[in-house]
């Protein structure tokens, strides 16, 4: 018999990586993966035009090295940047090797599969096989949902999986592994630099898994010299802090040498009145529909309003199963004091009380793009609820099911798998802008001289789409091309016009300023693009100049807006005034794209912006 005085032995810590991994691990995990790794080598070999956000993501990715190296992220839709430019840091080395645009898409697809097999080998290691079994079978119907977006690398897009990551880091910490820590700060930083919005999630669940690892370490550890006791988490404190001032070094640098610096400002914005939120109401529906029985990252619908392009919100009965099987699990997870369990039930809790207060103060309107995480929130609660009452069934049952379950999911796995290799060798989506980029660049670049310098600027209505894939074309091809400052936070500070001598004012013009321009004996025409023929331009014409004289006649000046954005046909049923099927056919050749035609100009000429 042991001496009472005696000091218990330390519990037991998760096996190392050589002991928890095995064979399923490995199945599960190349079945997850290979579909990502088949997409990066079919985006290499595709031919890409980039344009709008992706072609500053291409710009801005290509200074990485460079005296002008990015120390900020993206730019935001408010002015300001995103907080990190670990984005361009990463996919710089697959960008260069690539030597072409193309080989973003490759980058976004090889880290997500660096973060999808994190996520799975978490998984494993913190719940085993079972756990991992559930999660990489949802993934794979998830990535199968998310198809082109795997190969996106769009910042709203390429932070999904990694998020995932965070969010079993976060678990597997607050179970007492330390592993978790390093992984957390990786994922959670990558995140939030990519996106500010993930920052409403990153940080509540770090404060709460750092009451749950305290919390384990006290109930845990042996009462043993406090040096000894808490000697090995110190060591990877002080490592996992280090890590994450180096990840954060170049928003710290900028911070530090620019005024008022972007973290700064950022921090004024958020900290100011600015356009009224969603609030809570809006922020319930929108999530109660990721809390469907069938949800969006299952196939589920997802509707858009038509006029704002915001999510529609659904009726809290939609999330009430959902949302009551959650609840059963975590009471069953309690009576059992299934530890593990229960402590990823509370990381799940936790972000979703943030997920909502995160949705309900997003300003203007909720863009799908704004909220793809509760794709990531949702998967997690459906396994974690059907992990927890999967547990609770008597071993003998319990063992049949493990025998069934197993083929089962890795039969899921390489069906979904085999649907994302097919949703991959798709045609990649390409929008009016990218052909209007492609259009436009040999003409373009066969018009200037390589050793002039040009001020490059847009004209006429749109989002710079067509503008930001002209500029960021021209620069990778070795033209010295500046814009105006509103444009800093895209193209950087060492892309703006100093006021130093240009050769020529390029203008990038879109929609019906085209034809004006061409009126202007000092321009001249060097490129351009029309997805309309010269018949269907004159017809457009036509029916619109007819739409708003029958509007202006009507009363109905209100209206006149929606000629030039094709949303006449929307307010055709309730206004006599609009001719229905006129309307139909102004909207139908509308959205067959933008008009973009490119001038040069005299320098500084007095029309350019």
């Amino acid at each position: 018999m042991s001496s009472p005085d005696a000091t218990p032995p330390k519990p037991s810590r998760p096996p190392p990586l050589r002991e928890r991994a095995g064979g399923l691990t490995v199945v599960v995990v190349v079945l997850a993966v290979v579909p990502l790794l088949v997409g990066a080598l079919v985006a290499l070999g595709r031919p890409w035009w980039p344009a709008s956000d992706w072609a500053l993501i291409d710009l801005r990715t290509r200074d990485v090295g460079t005296t002008d190296t990015p120390l900020v992220g993206v730019f935001s839709r408010v002015g300001w940047n995103h907080p990190g430019p670990l984005l361009f840091w990463l996919f710089a080395p697959i960008q260069r090797l690539a030597g072409s645009p193309a080989g973003l898409m490759a980058a976004a697809a090889l880290w997500n599969a660096v973060s999808l097999t994190t996520a799975l080998w978490l998984a494993r290691r913190t719940g085993g096989r079972g756990f991992l079994l559930l999660v990489g079978s949802a993934m794979s119907v998830m990535v199968v949902v998310l198809g082109g977006v795997l190969v996106d690398p769009w910042n709203p897009w390429i932070a999904v999986l990694p998020f995932a990551v965070f969010v079993l880091a976060t678990w597997t910490t607050s179970t007492g592994d330390l592993v978790g820590i390093p992984l957390a700060v990786i994922s959670g930083s990558f995140v939030v630099q990519a996106h500010i919005g993930y920052a409403a999630l990153v940080v509540p669940l770090a404060v709460w898994t750092a009451a749950a690892l305290a919390w384990t370490y006290r109930r845990r550890t042996a009462p043993v010299e406090p040096t000894s006791r808490w000697q090995r988490p110190t060591m990877v404190l002080t490592v996992s802090g280090l890590v994450g001032l180096l990840l954060w070094i170049g928003p710290i640098v900028e911070q530090v040498t620019t005024s008022p610096g972007n973290l700064r400002r950022i921090a004024s914005h958020f900290g100011t009145a600015g356009e009224s939120t969603i609030g809570p109401a809006e922020a319930l529906g929108i999530v109660a529909r990721q809390f469907a029985l069938l949800p969006p990252w299952l196939g589920g619908d997802e509707p858009i309003d038509i006029f704002t392009a915001g999510l529609v919100p659904a009726s809290l009965w939609w999330a009430l199963p959902t949302v009551a099987l959650f609840v059963v699990g975590v009471l069953v997870a309690l009576r059992r004091r299934d530890g593990v369990v229960v402590r990823l039930q509370g990381a799940l809790a936790v972000t979703i009380v943030a997920g909502v207060v995160a949705t309900a103060r997003i300003e203007g309107d909720a863009f799908f793009y704004l909220v793809r995480w509760w794709w990531v929130v949702s998967l997690l609660v459906w396994v974690c609820t059907a992990w927890a009452l999967g547990r609770a069934i008597p071993s003998d049952r319990g063992a049949h099911l493990a025998r069934l379950g197993a083929p089962v999911a890795l039969t899921t796995m390489l069906l979904m798998g085999m649907a994302t290799i097919t949703e991959l060798f798709s045609p990649v989506e390409t929008t009016t802008h990218n052909l209007a980029v492609e259009a436009i660049a040999d003409d373009l670049a066969a018009a200037l001289d390589r050793d002039g310098r040009y001020l490059i600027a847009p004209i006429g209505v749109s989002w710079f789409e067509t503008y930001f894939g002209v500029v960021n074309e021209l620069d990778r091809r070795g033209f010295d091309v500046v814009a105006d400052e509103r444009f800093t936070s895209h193209f950087g500070a060492h892309r703006i016009d100093d006021g130093q001598p240009v050769d020529a004012t390029i203008l990038v013009a879109t929609g019906d300023v085209v034809a004006e321009l061409r009126n202007d004996d000092e321009l001249r025409t060097v490129a351009g693009y029309d997805p309309l023929s010269p018949d269907e331009r004159t017809e457009l014409d036509e029916l619109r100049a007819r739409a708003r004289r029958d509007l202006v006649a009507a009363g109905r000046d209100d209206l006149l807006g929606s000629v030039d954005d094709g949303g006449l046909r929307y307010f055709a049923i309730d206004e006599p005034a609009i001719d229905g099927t006129a309307a139909e056919r102004i909207g139908d050749l509308l959205e067959a794209g933008t008009w973009v035609e490119v001038f040069v100009a005299p320098p500084r000429w007095d029309g350019a912006g």
